[in-house]
C-alpha cells in the first residue's frame, strides 16, 4: 500500500444526506463516518438486476435507527469483528472500502460528517491483499482513525478541497495501513484460537460483557471451569496478554468511542463501560492513554 495516490477526497459535514446517493468509480474508493452513520450496498455490474436492486435498497431503508446503532455498537468477537461486509450500516470506526466498477448506494441515517478518498485507478493492483470485493471492516485502533481523520480535515479546510497533496496522499495510504495491520493480527488470533478455542470463548465474552454492569472475570472463570490463575495463565499464552488487562481494553475503546461520539457526561459513560463512577474512569484512562478524558474528547471532537 506504500506510495499509494489519491485522486480526490473530501471531508464534509455534518449533513442530512450525501449529494448522490449512488456512484461507480474507477479506482478503489474508502468512505468513513466521523460522526453519525449510514447505510450502505455495494452492487457489482452482474448484480443490476432492477428488482434485485430495489428489493436491496429496499430492505436496507427499511432499517430502523435502532437497528443501526444496535449493529454500530455490538461487542464481537475477533473473527466477526474483521468479517468484510457488502450491506449494512456503518458509523465511526468502520471503513467502507469500494471496489473499481461496483455501485456504492449510500445513505445517511443520522446527520453525519464524512471521509471519502478515491485512489487513482492506476493503483488499483495495489489493493490485492484485500478481499477483490471489498466491503465494511472494524478498526480496533480508533485513536490513531481518529487522529488521521483530524489531519485530514485540517489539510481540507486548509486548502479548500483543492487536489492531493504528498501530506493527503500519505494519510490516505496509512489508513490502508492500519487495515492490513489489523487483518494481519486478527489472522494471528485465529491460529491462537485453534490451538486454545476455550480461551476463545473467554475473549468473546470479554468483549460481549465487559461493559456490562456485574462482570468479573471470577464468574467467567467459574462458566468457563477453570480456577482465576489457571484463566490467567491460559488467557496470556492464547493472547499474549492477561484476561484483566484485554477487559480494560474492551471498555477504553467503548470509552473513547462515547467521548468522541457523544455529549454523556464522565458519569454516564462510566456507567456504560462497567466502571463504577467518572472519577474511578478517568483515573483508568488518564493511566491508560496519557490523557484525561476530557482532553481526549477535546482532542479528537472533529
Amino acid at each position: 500500500m506504500n506510495g499509494a495516490r489519491v485522486k480526490r477526497y473530501t471531508c464534509s459535514g455534518p449533513r442530512e444526506k450525501f449529494s448522490l446517493e449512488e456512484d461507480v468509480y474507477e479506482g478503489w474508493v474508502l468512505l468513513a463516518a466521523q460522526t453519525g452513520s449510514f447505510r450502505f450496498a455495494m452492487i457489482e455490474a452482474n448484480e443490476t438486476n432492477a428488482t434485485v436492486n430495489a428489493a436491496l435498497v429496499e430492505g436496507l431503508a427499511a432499517e430502523g435507527d435502532a437497528a443501526a446503532t444496535s449493529k454500530a455498537e455490538l461487542n464481537l468477537d475477533s473473527a466477526e469483528f474483521y468479517r468484510w461486509e457488502r450491506e449494512g450500516v456503518a458509523g465511526f470506526g468502520e471503513l467502507l472500502l469500494c471496489p473499481p466498477g461496483t455501485t456504492l448506494w449510500r445513505r445517511a441515517v443520522e446527520p453525519l460528517s464524512f471521509v471519502f478518498v478515491e485512489y487513482a485507478f492506476e493503483d488499483n493492483d495495489r489493493f490485492g491483499a484485500l478481499p477483490p470485493r471489498g466491503g465494511k471492516v472494524r478498526i480496533r485502533d480508533v485513536q490513531r482513525l481518529s487522529s488521521s481523520f483530524g489531519y485530514m480535515n485540517e489539510l481540507h479546510d486548509r486548502n479548500g478541497g483543492a487536489n492531493p497533496d504528498a501530506a493527503i496522499a500519505h494519510l490516505a495510504a496509512d489508513l490502508l495501513f492500519v487495515i492490513a495491520h489489523e487483518r494481519s493480527a486478527a489472522e494471528r488470533l485465529r491460529e491462537r484460537r485453534t490451538a486454545e478455542p476455550l480461551m476463545h470463548h473467554a475473549a468473546a465474552y470479554i468483549e460481549q460483557h465487559a461493559c456490562s454492569t456485574g462482570f468479573t472475570l471470577g464468574a467467567l472463570a467459574d462458566k468457563l471451569g477453570l480456577a482465576g490463575p489457571q484463566l490467567t495463565r491460559r488467557f496470556q499464552a492464547a493472547y499474549g496478554t492477561a484476561p484483566v488487562a484485554y477487559a480494560t481494553e474492551v471498555r477504553l475503546a467503548r470509552a473513547r468511542r462515547l467521548l468522541v461520539e457523544s455529549d454523556a457526561t464522565l458519569d454516564s459513560i462510566a456507567d456504560q463501560c462497567g466502571y463504577p463512577n467518572g472519577f474511578y474512569l478517568s483515573r483508568v484512562f488518564t493511566r491508560a492513554m496519557r490523557l484525561s478524558p476530557s482532553a481526549y474528547r477535546k482532542t479528537h471532537r472533529i
